[in-house]
């Protein structure tokens, strides 16, 4: 699978998880006070991990 895709996959699943599967705050509550920087760098993190884990792990099967 291409990295690029792999990245795809997880920045619309953290997408919706925020926006439509977390409607009452549970999960996502504790950042609503932050400012956009602050919650734009948390989910860059979240996203620069994610591409990691999936090339650390799939490294041995990734085709470049």
């Amino acid at each position: 699978m291409n990295p690029f895709l792999a990245f795809i996959i997880i920045a619309v699943s953290v997408t919706f998880d925020i926006l439509w599967f977390d409607s009452y705050g549970k999960r996502w509550g504790w950042i609503r006070k932050w400012s956009k920087l602050q919650i734009g760098l948390v989910f860059s993190g979240i996203a620069i991990m994610g591409v990691l884990t999936y090339l650390v792990l799939g490294l041995k099967y990734i085709n470049f």
